[in-house]
């Protein structure tokens, strides 16, 4: 049997009591065992960071805070923009598929241009919305990865040296549940700006690595695939716009509630895998 390369994972907490919910529940384990019973078939394995339940080591180096902590919020504004491209992305696809169903000869000539003129327009404003939430986006993983920085240099550095960080902690939503998991700074480009947007802001630099966070109130079935579908968008992966096959990792449907053995990893995502600096 082929040698596994190990994923290698460190887990944060919000807070102390965000980790004792997860202890409590098991649910950590439960991500992880459904994420190694998936990525086994790749040649993978999840190497997590720590490993004991040691409380007072967990409480010491890997809480963020003791009580209240960070986290993630969801402003009406995001939730607005997220449902502006979901419209726009729709009727791009929908131009497109009228586009290609059409010829270019005399009798439509001028319908065609039209409706592809009414595409362009239809992009733009795509592209633009893109942006904007991207902006709302930076906000929000900011004081997080000023919180993990701050913990790792005061108890232990190498706890961030080529390895993944992913937080657990609370969503907080505008009016219902909307993700279960996110993933910042996954784009090397937007790790970049990042980093220096950090350095801005704090005075110091950060680490400029993707972070996965991980909603606690969603870590039990039908959502245990979460931490295997967000380690793909750590790499900047397949997307969950339906970019894949289906019964694909990345597209949540195909996913929830599912058998690890039962999903499937895209070529290219395990490709980039592969060659992920958290991958040894």
């Amino acid at each position: 049997m082929a040698t596994l390369k190990d994923m290698r994972l460190t887990f944060y907490y919000a807070d102390e009591n965000v980790f004792e919910k997860v202890k409590n529940e098991k649910s950590r384990e439960k991500l992880v065992k459904w994420a190694d019973e998936f990525y086994a078939r790749y040649g993978f394995k999840i190497d997590q960071f720590p490993v004991c339940w040691n409380e007072k080591l967990y409480k010491r180096d890997f809480c963020l805070a003791k009580t209240s902590g960070l986290k993630i919020i969801y402003t009406q504004l995001f939730l607005q923009m997220e449902i502006l491209i979901l419209d726009l992305a729709s009727e791009s696809l929908r131009l497109i598929g009228e586009l290609n169903d059409m010829t270019s000869d005399s009798t439509i000539g001028s319908e065609y241009s039209l409706k592809n003129l009414e595409l362009k327009f239809v992009q733009a404003q795509l592209s633009q919305a893109v942006k904007s939430q991207v902006a709302i986006n930076y906000h929000r993983p900011f004081d997080f990865r000023k919180a993990v920085f701050l913990k790792a240099k005061e108890t232990n550095p190498k706890y961030l040296e080529r390895r993944l960080v992913v937080v657990l902690c609370e969503f907080q939503f505008h009016k219902k549940p909307f993700a279960v998991g996110e993933t910042f700074d996954a784009n090397p480009k937007i790790a970049i700006y990042s980093l220096f947007n950090s350095v801005f802001r704090f005075g110091e630099g950060l680490f400029g690595g993707p972070m996965v966070f991980i909603d606690v109130n969603f870590m039990q079935q039908p959502y245990e695939f979460v931490l295997a579908h967000e380690i793909v968008h750590s790499i900047n992966g397949t997307t969950d716009d339906g970019d894949g096959a289906a019964g694909n990792i990345m597209i949540a449907k195909d996913a929830k509630g599912k058998a690890a053995t039962s999903v499937t990893l895209e070529p290219n995502d395990k490709t980039r895998l592969d060659v992920a600096f958290f991958v040894v």
